[in-house]
């Protein structure tokens, strides 16, 4: 009795290390550790309010840039909501076309800011306008419309709307809690401050990505890619603007990404 416990607790390290694989745990560590090593202040399993049901959610990782000081001790910097997804077995699709391949004005304006920075975000998008400067923030190529997860069985699961729409919602939940954060703040100073932001949601994948396009010949054209953009329309009337610019990464390529 005594030799088969032991033969258990000696397997039962393995198992766990498996079901933790399965489960996709390690590819949220991993995505943690890239953004740390990459100078960013990270952290994991935070929690954020979704308006729609009223209830608080999890999701997987949040890092944010360094700030940049300019003015009169005014901040800039960037935070990525980073949701991780491991279907190893199923492969992700995104759909582009040739309209997608300009990078427009509109583009530009559907990233994830606080209602308070918006005026200068439209602000900034006019003067690069008017001045034919070219756009920062630069959209990853190629640039997608929607987004499906392969399923080769008759599973009805839409898994990569609810990835989209779960990503979308941390996006959104972090922008709102930060705006009312910095209002918080202001009424405390003595002299005007403002601490821009703009929130970059970023799907990690642990799964096979490709692009799919229509030819001119009317064949359809696929080419595995290992990151995207998906210009996403929510389509639902809770999650404004319902137009959203969001960034799709696998996992060899978070380092760099």
């Amino acid at each position: 009795m005594n030799d088969g416990q032991a033969d258990l607790s000696d397997a039962l390290p393995s198992k766990i290390k498996d079901w933790l694989t399965s489960q996709g745990y390690p590819l949220e560590m991993y995505t943690l550790q890239k953004c740390r090593e990459a100078g960013m202040s990270a952290i994991p399993s935070w929690y954020y309010l979704d308006e729609e049901s009223g209830n608080h959610r999890e999701s997987d990782v949040r890092a944010s840039t360094p700030r940049a000081y300019f003015g009169d001790g005014n901040e800039f910097h960037i935070t990525a909501v980073l949701e991780c997804k491991q279907s190893r077995d199923k492969p992700w699709v995104v759909f582009t076309d040739d309209r997608k391949g300009h990078y427009r004005r509109n583009g530009f304006l559907r990233q994830f800011v606080p209602a308070y920075v918006m005026p200068w975000w439209h602000a900034v998008a006019d003067v690069i306008t008017h001045n034919h400067l070219d756009y920062p923030l630069k959209p990853t190529r190629p640039i997608g419309h929607t987004l499906v997860r392969v399923s080769f069985t008759k599973s009805s699961e839409d898994a990569a709307y609810s990835a989209l729409v779960a990503v979308t919602k941390a996006a959104i939940g972090y922008m709102r809690e930060y705006s009312s954060f910095v209002v918080r703040f202001e009424k405390e100073f003595v002299r005007p401050f403002y601490e821009l932001t703009i929130i970059r949601p970023i799907l990690v994948l642990d799964a096979p990505l490709f692009m799919c396009a229509l030819t001119e010949d009317g064949d359809v054209l696929l080419e595995q890619i290992d990151r995207c953009a998906v210009d996403w329309v929510t389509g639902s009337a809770r999650i404004s603007p319902a137009a959203r610019s969001l960034k799709l990464s696998q996992r060899k390529r978070c380092p760099a990404y």
